[in-house]
């Protein structure tokens, strides 16, 4: 979806992957996130991969503006432990 065809703001969900054994670590760093942006950390579960070593953490904010879409996205991604953001 190009971005022009987004309306601000948003509800978007986050989905993070990340290493099931450090599920909880990525959390707490998720939650961090929230607090720097002052939005509510809303997280629920999502899929387990087939070999049980990677979960889903779905994050669902209201996004204000583009800036603020970006600047989460590029935090969630360097979360230690975490391997793609959608």
């Amino acid at each position: 979806m190009a971005d022009e065809e987004l309306k601000y703001p948003l509800e978007w969900t986050f989905r993070i992957v990340a290493e099931k054994d450090f599920a909880e670590d990525v959390r707490r760093d998720i939650a961090e996130i929230a607090a720097k942006y002052d939005v509510p950390c809303v997280l629920s579960d999502g899929l387990v991969s087939k070999g049980g070593n990677y979960v889903t953490i779905k994050f669902t904010v209201t996004v204000r503006d583009r800036d603020m879409f970006a600047g989460i996205g590029d935090a969630l991604g360097t979360i230690k432990r975490v391997k793609f953001v959608l």
